[in-house]
């Protein structure tokens, strides 16, 4: 069995999200979002304890300078808001890891 090296969480509205999940390399562990709280907090509950991962990723729709989730969006005006929940991203992740967004454009435009 693979070392899970990678956590990918999913919006559940994502498109494709079958086909997404269903072909996972082994050392990916996935995470569907639920509609009802914050993805932040969703986020940063699942990564507690977890240490030197190479990645995180996330995939959700998107729009210029936003991540939309179901439950709500990241944009620059609520990234504060979620600080705390977002710094576990950076504690589960390794000295060299990256956290990887999936979400088509976001960083377009002006407010990306």
């Amino acid at each position: 069995m693979a070392r899970i090296s990678e956590i990918l969480f999913v919006d559940r509205h994502a498109p494709d999200l079958e086909t997404i999940l269903g072909n996972l390399r082994p050392q990916v562990r996935a995470v569907v979002l639920d509609d009802h709280r914050p993805a932040s907090r969703q986020i940063a509950e699942t990564l507690e304890g977890w240490r030197d991962l190479d990645a995180v990723h996330v995939i959700a729709h998107g729009s210029p300078g936003r991540v939309h989730f179901t439950s709500g969006a990241w944009s620059i005006d609520t990234l504060g808001d979620a600080a705390d929940d977002l710094a576990a991203i950076g504690r589960a992740l390794s000295a060299d890891g990256d956290l990887r967004l999936w979400s088509c454009e976001t960083g377009k435009g002006r407010a990306g």
